[in-house]
């Protein structure tokens, strides 16, 4: 079974995130990456039907030099290859430019599936699975919290409000992960080790035009100071006027 596992780096969960004197980008200088928490549940659902069916793990992104060292970690995590689409150091907001580049470079390969988390936590579009699908004309199915495949069928389970829906169709299929799905593998030393032999393919490819374009960026409002009313019980009757001027209650 070939697999197609499509991955992103983001800035760490508690990077500060400054804004570019244009309002149009972040400040990347000294952000940190990691991969897209999202990503690795998809890199290790790969791993875990590679280890049943057999095939390969190929890891692709779309990336550019400062972000691009920390999606090694996937070679580690078991993927058996890593290609690198790279990109000159300008943020890409563009579901459709995203989908339309990695697309291009997965119909050149054979494979059965596509994987990649459900978004990305930096632009939360949740739209790059689905239009990569469109593309490659594909069906596909999102936030997937139980995957199995029965030999060419895949059976999916999506979790609702309250109840689950059970997908069930052939491969090809584009999926994304949803947290729960699995409990992605720490990469040993060994593995970390192994990594290093593994092959990392890096290609130049050119901007698409784009369909849409941030026009400004701006911080949340400051969040007010927290105010101590007292303490115990005493501090109750404060609390509730306070609550009911505000209109809360």
């Amino acid at each position: 079974m070939n697999i197609f596992v499509c991955i992103k780096s983001v800035p760490v969960s508690d990077a500060i995130i400054k804004i570019t004197p244009d309002c149009q980008h972040i400040e990347r200088t000294n952000l940190k990456y990691d991969l897209n928490p999202y990503d690795e549940y998809a890199i290790e659902a790969a791993v875990q039907l590679k280890e049943q069916f057999g095939g390969n793990v190929l890891a692709i992104s779309l990336t550019d030099e400062i972000a691009s060292v920390s999606l090694r970690r996937v070679l580690a995590m078991g993927a058996d290859k890593l290609i690198q689409l790279m990109l000159p150091a300008v943020g890409l907001n563009d579901s459709q430019a995203v989908a339309q580049l990695l697309a291009q470079e997965i119909r050149q390969n054979p494979f059965d599936l596509i994987l990649l988390g459900k978004q990305a936590i930096d632009t939360g579009s949740e739209a790059v699975g689905p239009l990569i699908a469109r593309l490659l004309d594909l069906p596909f199915i999102t936030a997937v919290t139980n995957l199995s495949v029965q030999e060419q069928t895949v059976i999916a389970t999506k979790e609702f409000d309250g109840y689950q829906a059970v997908y069930e169709g052939p491969l090809p299929v584009v999926i994304t992960t949803e947290k729960g799905l699995n409990k992605p593998r720490y990469p040993s030393l060994k593995d970390i080790m192994l990594a290093k032999k593994k092959e990392i393919i890096s290609k130049n490819v050119a901007l698409p035009q784009e369909t849409c374009q941030i026009i400004h960026l701006q911080p949340p409002p400051t969040r007010p100071a927290g105010r101590i009313l007292g303490e115990g019980p005493a501090a109750v009757p404060e609390l509730v006027r306070i609550l009911k001027e505000a209109g809360t209650i």
